[in-house]
């Protein structure tokens, strides 16, 4: 039950934010409105895309990793 809650905290931090406290651009305000990487790309070029996405990516792989087979038992 544990990686539920981990999956949750972690899924709950964006990387439109961490892009917004590293760049001091807030893309919730900027381009279409949305924190993700597409509005990224449009709002502060091909780096803030790979910052956004990267992260993105990076803390799905985190969580299905430390999950293991949680969710793949059989019963």
């Amino acid at each position: 039950m544990w990686i539920v809650v981990v999956g949750y905290l972690v899924g709950s931090m964006l990387g439109g934010r961490l892009y917004g406290m590293v760049s001091g651009q807030d893309l919730a305000s900027s381009g279409s409105g949305n924190v993700g990487a597409r509005n990224a790309l449009r709002s502060g070029g091909i780096w803030a895309f790979l910052l956004v996405y990267g992260f993105d990516v990076l803390k799905t792989v985190l969580v299905l990793s430390l999950s293991g087979s949680f969710f793949l038992r059989r019963r």
